[in-house]
């Protein structure tokens, strides 16, 4: 009997992880007021939080019904650097998506900054939402404000980021 109780609680543990979707791609940015200092080694002050550099990598739409399988889900993958010349680092900055404007199936984008994945000189970021089969979806056209957040919460500049896609189709940078 105890054998029985356990192949069923991994069973039911297998089974429940296997209906789940996981994805890392963005995390929860972390002010530090006390720890924030915008000044280098030598006391200089690091200047006003620049706009960031922005690509969007790739746009992939749901293939499957919702609910059925993780193919369910559309992700936006985007990467975000800082320009060239800037004196502060990306471990110290968070990055705020903001929608501005026009058509989305769902709200793709986190409503505080976040960070992502330190790729080289770059964040990379995976945005998903449950956007089911084709034929349930709708184009995507949006206009996004992209910037900065410094760990004491002051804003950078910012950029506007065109994000379309149409139905069922992936969409790689350069296409």
């Amino acid at each position: 009997m105890p054998g029985l109780l356990a192949y069923t609680l991994l069973f039911m543990t297998a089974g429940s992880m296997a209906l789940s979707c996981t994805f890392d791609g963005s995390f929860r940015f972390e002010p530090d007021l006390q720890n924030w200092r915008p000044f280098d080694e030598a006391g200089e002050y690091l200047g006003s939080l620049p706009a960031p550099s922005v690509r969007v990598l790739e746009v992939k739409r749901g293939k499957e019904p919702a609910g059925m399988t993780c193919d369910d889900a559309g992700t936006i993958s985007v990467s975000v650097s800082l320009p060239e010349g800037t004196r502060y680092s990306l471990k110290d900055l968070g990055v705020y998506f903001r929608t501005i404007g026009g058509t989305a199936p769902d709200i793709i984008f986190p409503s505080s900054p976040v960070v992502g994945e330190i790729n080289g000189s770059e964040y990379r970021f995976l945005f998903a939402w449950l956007d089911g089969h084709p034929s349930q979806q709708i184009p995507i056209d949006l206009e996004v404000e992209i910037f900065f957040v410094a760990k004491d919460l002051a804003l950078g500049a910012s950029v506007l980021q065109r994000i379309r896609a149409e139905i069922g189709i992936a969409q790689t940078e350069g296409r």
